[in-house]
């Protein structure tokens, strides 16, 4: 008898286990903590090619002297690529990226409706946002929505454009840092809907226009090589996160950017760590649905499954700004 209850509680606890047991999506399981590279980057930014007040050379530089290793030169309408060939007038110093350690990105911002930007490819924009998109995925290019908090489209129009084209692989949720603080509460809406089969990248970029704006918002990509095919491919998979920083900087050349990184991301039995290299991370706040559902450096879903919806993701919080993970994907199975 005695071993008969044994067995029953064991497959009582077995089938629990089973019928509780959670699937965690993680965008960055591919990721050798040890031996990949990170690099800050930006990928929104302006010349005075469309609207900006520095020259090419001067954003360049000053990207640059503030540790940026990958830039997107993002003009209206203009696509400002290559850098060392795009000047033909003699107005602008020419920059050839191998040159200075840098790595340019081909980018544009299409701006005749809801803008966004257009990636690795010389698509150009049209008058309505399908025919643009049409215009990138037709030469295999990667587009990313811009300041959405700037706009009054639905939630139902963004979760419509995700759904049809899968190559719109994220949106900004920090620009110029938190200069549209809708962009971020778009974001867990989107998600909610649409997590865990189509996660959206969330992107920080500095929309820099003038001096004073570099440096207020950034992405961290980690790669295995600096080469454009790898920042494509993590731009598609979500292997990046991003930052900003609530103050605004000097006009002055800036300073290498105090931020939150991260050092590693642990995946297993249910639970989410995330390690990060300085002590510069004051609290780490888990967000599922746009509600915190947890605190701490570690999460365990198994003991939070009610009040977490499909998704999940991490906001680092520290002196020198924020640091945000991509979203977790949650599958009850």
């Amino acid at each position: 008898m005695q071993k008969k209850c044994k067995f029953l509680i064991i497959l009582f606890l077995t089938i629990c286990n089973v019928v509780f047991s959670l699937e965690i999506k993680n965008p960055y399981q591919d990721i050798n903590w040890k031996k990949d590279k990170q690099y800050r980057v930006n990928l929104h930014t302006h010349t005075k090619c469309s609207d900006g007040q520095l020259s090419l050379s001067e954003v360049v530089n000053r990207y640059r002297e503030a540790g940026y290793t990958i830039l997107a030169i993002t003009d209206h309408n203009i696509i400002t690529f290559p850098w060392e060939q795009f000047d033909k007038s003699g107005n602008y110093e020419n920059r050839n990226p191998r040159e200075i350690d840098m790595l340019a990105v081909q980018g544009c911002e299409f701006s005749s409706h809801h803008h966004l930007g257009s990636y690795f490819t010389d698509a150009g924009p049209c008058v309505d946002i399908e025919s643009s998109l049409n215009n990138i995925r037709e030469k295999d290019g990667i587009a990313v929505l811009f300041h959405p908090g700037r706009y009054n489209y639905s939630d139902e129009w963004y979760i419509d454009l995700y759904t049809r084209y899968p190559f719109i692989v994220g949106i900004e949720v920090h620009n110029q840092g938190n200069r549209c603080p809708m962009d971020q509460i778009l974001w867990d809406r989107i998600l909610t809907r649409l997590m865990p089969d189509r996660p959206v990248w969330g992107f920080g970029n500095d929309d820099a226009h003038l001096p004073e704006h570099i440096g207020l918002s950034w992405n961290v990509f980690i790669l295995k090589n600096l080469t454009v095919d790898e920042l494509d491919t993590a731009m598609r998979k979500g292997i990046f996160y991003f930052s900003y920083k609530p103050e605004k900087t000097s006009d002055k050349m800036p300073p290498l950017i105090k931020s939150i990184l991260i050092s590693r991301v642990l995946v297993q039995n249910g639970e989410i760590r995330i390690y990060v290299k300085s002590k510069d991370a004051n609290a780490i706040e888990w967000i599922s649905d746009g509600k915190v559902v947890a605190t701490g450096e570690v999460v365990n879903l198994n003991k939070i499954k009610k009040d977490t919806g499909t998704y999940i993701r991490a906001r680092l919080i520290g002196e020198g700004g924020y640091t945000y993970t991509q979203p977790f994907g949650i599958i009850d199975k």
